[in-house]
């Protein structure tokens, strides 16, 4: 015995329509129509990994269609192979916790697989190094200095060898940044799931003020050795600094904060200052590398 089922054209026609899953043609005064499979994901595997992304998995389903795409928990993934039945793809980067997978063929029919894939904590690991600054009297550590890990409340300072230690982070992804007064922020990008060592060199955020302390005899300019000097701005993160003036008279003070300053003349037996002077001293206004001279004369 034979069982036969009975359509309606237009019944069949309307369905097609509906799912967008049929292919019709015409031949020989006959319609011909293939009904597709309906797209659906039954399966990824693996189907968990770690929060720095990076995995291989294989969605499995049907109805895939070359040019589909592929997102975990929002976040595209790159797809390197599809056939109707598979998709090979790479878990992209993303907090822990289970995740949506969704498949969206090129003609918008989309397929999801709630919860289909699981993001694992991360094991805790460690970021330490040191900071330093090149000087005159080379590469020195910087102490003080505030190491922070974005995304976290996990903050330190450096030590009087410049080393830190952040321990305890499980982000796979994060910005460190190393700050203190007086220095550019820097920043770095690190992606770990495993113990990593990330040194800092930092820069002075100032300018260099300098020039030479001199008397104008008849012979012209004589340099003069041993002035004290102090710039309340200059030299530091904090300021405060004394220089006294070499053999050519020269003084400098590093690291000065652009705009005005005053540098006050603390000593020189005999000597006076005979220039324009403030309450807070000789006024000096810095742009950048500035060169001041500073002419003193007998008391």
């Amino acid at each position: 015995m034979t069982r036969g089922f009975a359509f309606s054209l237009v019944g069949l026609l309307g369905l097609c329509a509906a799912s967008a899953a049929c292919d019709e043609s015409r031949q020989g005064g006959f319609l011909s129509i293939q009904v597709s499979p309906v797209i659906g994901i039954t399966a990824v595997s693996p189907n968990a990994g770690a929060m720095l992304g990076a995995t291989p998995v294989t969605i499995s389903g049907s109805g895939f269609k070359a040019g589909a795409t592929v997102q975990f928990g929002g976040v595209p993934a790159p797809v390197s192979a599809v056939s109707p039945t598979t998709i090979n793809a790479t878990a992209p980067a993303h907090t822990d916790g289970p995740v949506t997978v969704v498949v969206t063929n090129p003609g918008g029919e989309s397929a999801t697989l709630t919860s289909g894939y699981t993001y694992e904590l991360d094991s805790a690991f460690a970021i330490s190094g040191f900071v330093t600054e090149m000087t005159d009297e080379g590469e020195m550590p910087v102490e003080g200095v505030r190491i922070t890990a974005s995304g976290t409340f996990t903050s330190v300072q450096t030590d009087s060898t410049g080393a830190y230690r952040l321990s305890g982070l499980r982000r796979s992804t994060l910005d460190v940044t190393a700050f203190a007064p007086g220095y550019v922020l820097v920043t770095k990008s690190v992606s770990a799931t495993s113990d990593l060592q990330a040194d800092f060199r930092l820069v002075r955020s100032g300018s260099v003020l300098s020039g030479m302390v001199y008397e104008t005899t008849p012979d012209g300019r004589v340099p003069l050795d041993g002035v004290v000097l102090y710039c309340d701005g200059c030299g530091s993160p904090v300021g405060h600094t004394f220089v006294t003036t070499d053999a050519n008279g020269a003084y400098r003070f590093a690291w000065t904060n652009n705009g005005k300053n005053w540098i006050q003349f603390v000593s020189k037996a005999g000597y006076r200052y005979a220039g324009p002077i403030e309450q807070l001293g000789i006024p000096v206004n810095v742009n950048g590398d500035t060169r001041f001279d500073i002419e003193l004369v007998k008391r």
